[in-house]
């Protein structure tokens, strides 16, 4: 694969109806792939593989990530389990301190409202 450093300025462009048929298909690809931000997610690739001229400089978040608010709430998704280990781990030691079974300690908290089951 070959790699531009201008990315987008070659290509049909954008706005013609050449163009916005040739972006129309690949959004369709895109959102069977269950990209959020399909429309923005298709014209950058078009444009990093050359196929679709643009008036500005294309970014990688552009080209495959979709919209940054989706980004945002993904890394957020992948760092609840890493929250939750660290939640339980931190009950595992506070019931051996204490003395009591995490099933106990967890009913505390239950019943305080602090956790729900």
């Amino acid at each position: 694969m070959e790699h531009r450093t201008e990315l987008g300025t070659t290509g049909l462009s954008y706005g013609t109806p050449a163009a916005e048929e040739m972006i129309r298909c690949r959004i369709k690809m895109l959102e069977g792939r269950g990209y959020p931000d399909a429309r923005s997610a298709a014209i950058g690739q078009l444009a990093d593989e050359g196929n679709l001229r643009v008036l500005r400089e294309v970014t990688t978040q552009d080209r495959y990530l979709g919209d940054p608010a989706q980004r945002e709430i993904k890394a957020e998704q992948r760092q609840q389990p890493q929250r939750e280990q660290d939640d339980l781990d931190t009950a595992k030691r506070e019931a051996k301190r204490r003395g009591i079974s995490l099933s106990e300690l967890i009913n505390e908290r239950a019943m305080r409202g602090e956790v729900a089951l």
